[in-house]
């Protein structure tokens, strides 16, 4: 078992012996052990779930948790202005939500006047 929160990736080993089960030979818990009244169950989201075929080994769940890591991108009102504010990656701006987007060269905070009636922005980390 892996969890990861701020930028940090703890791991639990429960050292029993399981059987394995075939996908659709019964019902399958993610977050939840067990239907009696004593049972263990994960109070929290879990999100994007995926389902792998072979056991991936720290580093390859540690550079999963990395890539699912958001950024949040920050904009607020400085008097006229709007102010745009981002810890890490590439500004992206476009007039329509669908794009097409191109790159904003400015470093964050950017500070701008809005001189459009809309105006789009997202983040690209690599």
């Amino acid at each position: 078992m892996y969890l990861g929160t701020s930028n940090t990736l703890s791991t639990a080993v429960n050292p029993i012996a399981h059987t394995s089960d075939s996908w659709g030979a019964g019902t399958a818990q993610l977050g939840g052990q067990g239907s009696s009244p004593d049972n263990r169950i994960f109070n929290g989201s879990i999100d994007e779930v995926a389902v792998f075929n072979y056991a991936f080994t720290p580093a390859e769940v540690f550079s999963l948790f990395q890539a699912g890591s958001s950024v949040i991108l920050n904009i607020e009102k400085v008097g006229t202005n709007l102010r745009v504010i981002w810890p890490e990656g590439t500004l992206l701006e476009a007039a329509n939500v669908t794009g097409p987007w191109t790159t904003n060269v400015n470093a964050s905070p950017y500070t701008f006047a809005p001189s459009e009636a809309k105006k789009f922005f997202r983040v690209k980390v690599q």
